[in-house]
């Protein structure tokens, strides 16, 4: 189910996104997380096919159904989804492992899955310090 292609995800760093409410996860830690809106599960579902990153963003306003970029807050976290089931109730809960902080440069939703383009955080922070 591959919808981005792997050309654009390694030049522009385009991965899959997951927005969050009410939960703001951090590097380093493994966390579980449900999700239940059918473009998030299908944004997932595209990570898992395509063997890449998930990016995880964080929602301003928990109450939005169809986050846009000014929803969400400008840094989010790339993630390794470690685990993923599918329940009988159509609900997906995965594990994650978080690996670093990104800064979003942009934020996009089509048909079936929400992506961003992001710029490493760590690699903007050794260029603002000059390392």
């Amino acid at each position: 189910m591959a919808i981005l292609k792997k050309s654009e995800r390694i030049g522009k760093k385009l991965l899959p996104a997951l927005p969050l409410r009410d939960l703001i996860i951090f590097p380093n830690m493994v966390v579980p997380l449900l999700v239940g809106r059918v473009r998030s599960i299908n944004t997932v579902e595209e990570a898992l096919a395509s063997e890449e990153e998930l990016l995880v963003v964080f929602q301003k306003d928990p109450q939005i159904e169809d986050p846009e970029i000014k929803d969400i807050y400008s840094v989010g976290v790339r993630t390794k989804v470690i685990q993923s089931v599918r329940e009988q109730s159509g609900l997906m809960k995965i594990l994650v492992e978080v690996l670093d902080r990104a800064i979003i440069k942009d934020f996009f939703k089509d048909k079936k899955i929400f992506a961003a383009k992001i710029e490493n955080a760590v690699e903007k922070e050794a260029s603002v310090s000059g390392k």
